[in-house]
């Protein structure tokens, strides 16, 4: 893949405020360890039932076009609020994990077990009031986003959204 220094360069200068690494990776992750946020230009198929749910859940709607924002600030809220979070929490995490890891459940069944996690809760509540808060600040780094998606997925030959 061409240009993604330039990518990850654009998405660390967005999260630069947010005391978190920026690793270009396979998918939208937060590793606490590290204070390190993982994300990926391409969609995966828990997007539209990951839209779906926060509409539903929280009552609050997140577009195609700023889901790729929200999903960076969701993985941001993991590093603001997982200190909110019982040893009961996370040890009933950890359970859950491992159980959905090996499940024959249906995707959407899992997606709604894997959201629902204490942690996945506080981290999109986070996500959604950093968007109500900053909403100038959210629609300027969505156009950025989407400038950069654009241009690597340009270089790349992909289209992108």
């Amino acid at each position: 893949m061409k240009g993604k220094r330039k990518f990850r360069n654009v998405i660390a200068k967005i999260l630069e405020n947010f005391d978190v690494r920026v690793v270009l990776g396979d998918d939208f992750s937060y590793d606490p360890e590290t204070r390190t946020v993982y994300f990926t230009p391409f969609t995966c198929s828990a997007d539209d039932f990951h839209r779906q749910w926060v509409a539903n859940f929280f009552d609050f709607t997140v577009t195609e076009k700023n889901y790729f924002l929200f999903s960076l600030l969701h993985e941001v809220g993991h590093h603001y609020t997982m200190k909110s979070l019982t040893d009961e929490d996370l040890e009933y995490e950890i359970l859950c994990r491992q159980v959905l890891k090996f499940s024959e459940e249906s995707d959407n069944r899992k997606n709604e077990a894997y959201f629902s996690l204490p942690s996945e809760i506080i981290a999109t509540q986070w996500a959604i009031d950093f968007m109500k808060d900053y909403p100038h600040w959210c629609k300027k780094m969505t156009k950025r986003i989407y400038k950069a998606l654009d241009k690597f997925g340009n270089i790349n030959g992909w289209e992108m959204y």
